[in-house]
Order: C-alpha cells, then structure tokens, then sequence
C-alpha cells in the first residue's frame, strides 16, 4: 500500500513534465513537416520553372 502511494505520488509529479514535452515534440515535428513540405514544394517549382524555360 505504502509502494503504491509512493508511486501515484511520483506519476503524479511526473506527469505534467511528460504533457509539456509530448507537446513540444508535437510542434517540432509539425514545424519540420512544414519546412519539409514547402521546401519540396518550392524545389519542385524551381524544377518546373528550369523545364519551361529549357
């Protein structure tokens, strides 16, 4: 029983730490994705661009 408390206690501490940083990860993994796409994206015009006027 008295284990158990321990540990409630710890997770309970724990936990808006482990929130913060899931939240964290999230935004960076949303930002690079962004970045990612709209590098493609830009990458892609440059390409069609060079074509056309080719």
């Amino acid at each position: 029983m008295y284990s158990r408390n321990l540990f409630t206690k710890a997770s309970a501490r724990k936990t808006p730490r482990v929130h913060g940083n899931l939240l964290y990860h999230l935004f960076l993994l949303t930002s690079t994705y962004t970045l990612y796409f709209s590098g493609k994206s830009l990458l892609s015009g440059i390409k069609k661009d060079i074509s056309d006027s080719c």
